[in-house]
């Protein structure tokens, strides 16, 4: 069994996972099990929704990728199967474990999970929120090679307490293309390649955080344009905020799915309570830095 800890939880996996701390411990005290079997084919109770890869109901899921060699039954959310009968590739299994399957896990468990990556400044956590490929990842890894060490990296989980959003520290690594490679300047650190067919890769950092959660205290939007240089603005319309966030939930279709809408709206309404910056930039290699001299003027603020 391999032990790790994530997102504030104690996990023993009869897979290997990428990325993840490991811990030394009573495996049989854990949070949540990953072991390989026979997953079930079909859910215990009625789906509440069912599309062409997942069926999902309150406290059950069932992903499958079987032409990359993955399935998966979630429980609970402190139980996964990966199917034995279906496992033809670690890195694919581990990628989509620790991706849509821990993704519904943490649903399961009340942490509604942000499409966003984080950083840690010395007032708390900044989320950094857009789409795939406007540079999340590439943000925070900047940041980090000015000092600031990254929380999560893709998919951020927010758990509530006494009326405050706090982001869960993720894996000690982060995704990014190979131009973001070369952007960031981070050529020296161990990379992993995440698919054969992707110049896409897992960069292990050694960042240590001393907390299993921060409070998010801003989030900053991202954007891509086509024009040069980047455009700041203050979003101070609640509406529009919460609009926003909701479009930036990851695995937005859990949320029905998995039975999860109250604790999806009080997320939504806590976070849009928060300070959030609107940059829209380019894709321009020459104006990165200014952008990420802007972003830590924003942050510093």
């Amino acid at each position: 069994m391999f032990n790790y800890t994530l997102y504030n939880l104690k996990i023993s996996s009869e897979v290997e996972l990428s990325g993840l701390e490991k811990f030394c411990g009573d495996s049989s005290i854990c949070d949540l099990k990953i072991t390989l079997g026979d997953a079930p084919q079909k859910l215990g109770c009625p789906p509440l929704l069912k599309r062409p890869c997942t069926e999902m109901a309150e406290n059950e899921f069932i992903f499958s990728a079987e032409k990359l060699g993955a399935r998966f039954y979630l429980r609970n959310g402190d139980e996964i199967i990966v199917d034995k009968n279906c496992f033809k590739d670690n890195r694919a299994v581990s990628m989509h474990l620790l991706g849509s399957v821990m993704g519904a896990a943490l649903y399961m468990r009340d942490h509604i999970p942000m499409h966003a990556s984080a950083v840690l400044t010395e007032r708390g956590a900044v989320l950094f929120v857009g789409k795939s490929g406007v540079g999340k990842s590439t943000t925070a890894c900047a940041l980090r090679q000015k000092g600031y060490k990254v929380i999560t990296d893709d998919v951020a989980p927010i758990s509530l307490d006494s009326g405050r959003a706090h982001v869960l520290t993720g894996p000690s690594q982060l995704k990014l293309w190979e131009d973001s490679i070369s952007m960031t300047g981070i050529d020296d650190l161990e990379k992993i390649r995440i698919r054969d067919a992707f110049n896409k890769y897992y960069i292990n950092t050694t960042d240590k955080l001393e907390k299993d959660r921060y409070p998010v205290f801003k989030i900053i939007c991202l954007a891509a344009c086509n024009h040069s240089g980047f455009k700041l603005e203050e979003n101070n319309n609640a509406n529009g905020k919460v609009n926003f966030l909701k479009n930036n939930t990851y695995r937005r279709a859990y949320v029905d799915g998995l039975n999860r809408r109250r604790q999806h709206f009080q997320t939504m309404v806590t976070l849009a309570r928060l300070p959030m910056v609107r940059f829209t930039r380019t894709h321009n290699k020459g104006d990165f830095s200014a952008f990420i001299s802007k972003v830590e003027e924003v942050i510093l603020k």
